[in-house]
C-alpha cells in the first residue's frame, strides 16, 4: 500500500469574509511518494472563490 507524507499547519489572518476578523486556516502540504511532486491543500478557501 502506497503511503502520502503529509504535514498540516495553521495560520491566523484577519479574514474579508468575516468583517476582518481573526481566523485560523488549515494547510496540508502533501507530498506523492511516486512522483515527488508537493501539492498545498488549503481547507476552506473555496469559500473566497464565491459562485457565478
Amino acid at each position: 500500500m502506497i503511503e502520502f507524507e503529509k504535514t498540516v499547519k495553521q495560520a491566523k489572518i484577519l479574514s474579508p469574509l468575516k468583517n476582518f476578523e481573526e481566523d485560523t486556516v488549515t494547510f496540508e502540504y502533501r507530498t506523492d511518494p511516486v512522483s515527488g511532486r508537493n501539492t498545498t491543500v488549503t481547507k476552506g478557501m473555496l469559500n473566497y472563490v464565491g459562485s457565478s
